[in-house]
């Protein structure tokens, strides 16, 4: 009687720490629909000394933004994007991108 009591009680006591157990029931995959904004250069100069603002934001480097390298993710709509070296717009873009959209802006100076 002793005995079938503990395997009772063990039984209930192993069905109470299962049932604890959270198993995933699904897996959630976010995709990054925003536009991309990417920069083919030809300058006199290296593109590390012009800089990226959109909508009066400075974004870094032209370098950092280079078709070959790496793109920027902006928000879809309406945008102003100006090239800057040495303080001085040197170029300045007015582009609408839409969702998923990749733009390859072309930037030539002092050649």
């Amino acid at each position: 009687m002793k005995f079938s009591i503990r395997v009772a009680l063990l039984s209930i006591a192993v069905l109470l720490v299962t049932a604890c157990v959270n198993k995933p029931t699904q897996n959630t995959t976010v995709v990054d629909d925003r536009p991309r904004v990417t920069f083919a250069a030809d300058l006199g100069s290296s593109p590390k000394n012009y800089s990226v603002h959109i909508d009066g934001i400075a974004y870094g480097s032209l370098a950092n933004f280079m078709s070959d390298k790496n793109a920027l993710r902006i928000i879809s709509g309406r945008h102003k994007i100006d090239i800057i070296h040495n303080d001085t717009v040197v170029k300045t873009y007015d582009v609408t991108l839409g969702a998923n959209e990749t733009r390859v802006l072309k930037v030539t100076h002092g050649k």
